[in-house]
């Protein structure tokens, strides 16, 4: 693995990289019904956010993970197995959010977010 590999996976924040306006990879843990901020509203999505993520329901260890885009002033499921949901949300000003919007289940989550 080459140096700057080693070095990205240490750096929490990366801003005006290439051709994306920033970068952030975050793991969480627990991710219940509290939303807790991905992307502060100082640094905003203005037109599309990128997630790769792997998500992991704690109590039952079902797994999900994917790549999905979200815009500003949507939501997105990454987890959705019966009565439970996990989604990630921009708001209309950019700032985004990971939150269990419905059951009552907990989850590990990492997430690598690039947007613009």
């Amino acid at each position: 693995m080459s140096a700057r590999l080693r070095h990205l996976e240490t750096v929490e924040s990366l801003t005006a990289v290439g051709a994306f306006n920033a970068a952030h990879w975050s793991n969480l843990t627990p991710v219940t019904g509290v939303a807790q901020a991905v992307i502060a509203a100082g640094n905003p999505v203005t037109a599309l956010l990128t997630l790769v993520y792997s998500v992991q329901q704690i109590a039952g260890g079902a797994t999900a993970g994917g790549v999905t885009t979200c815009a500003p002033g949507a939501t997105v499921n990454l987890f959705n197995v019966g009565p439970d949901t996990l989604t990630v949300t921009v708001a209309a000003g950019g700032a985004a959010t990971l939150a269990v919007s419905a059951g009552g289940d907990t989850y590990n989550a990492s997430l690598w977010l690039v947007w613009v």
